[in-house]
């Protein structure tokens, strides 16, 4: 969601709506993460659905901290060093918050199944 919709993720009503999907989430995993069809190798299938709701928080905070430090949105890094929808030059911060996403999420990833 960070790299392709975090233009419409600005807009509260947006992110509000994806919240709610990911307590649906949170819900279909405590409904489903025992049932023994869904069990893989290293856990339940339905463990990732565990922490959208967290990410979704995580992605708030960050552009609010991207809001404080550089008085700009936050964007995703592209190959050409340019936003690709306002074609404004990434930052250090947008790197800095790109890379502090995505290293909790590969640590929850890799959490799920532990």
């Amino acid at each position: 969601m960070y790299l392709i919709n975090y233009k419409s993720l600005r807009k509260i009503q947006v992110w509000a709506i994806w919240f709610g999907f990911t307590l649906i989430h949170l819900y279909f995993f405590y409904e489903f993460h025992d049932i023994q069809k869904l069990q893989c190798f290293r856990g339940s299938a339905v463990s990732y659905l565990k922490y959208n709701w967290l990410m979704l928080i995580l992605f708030q905070i960050l552009r609010i901290i991207s809001l404080i430090v550089q008085g700009q949105e936050l964007v995703a890094p592209s190959k050409s060093n340019t936003d690709l929808w306002e074609n404004r030059k990434i930052t250090y911060t947008d790197y800095f918050c790109f890379v502090i996403f995505f290293v909790i999420l590969i640590y929850l990833s890799v959490e799920c199944f532990q």
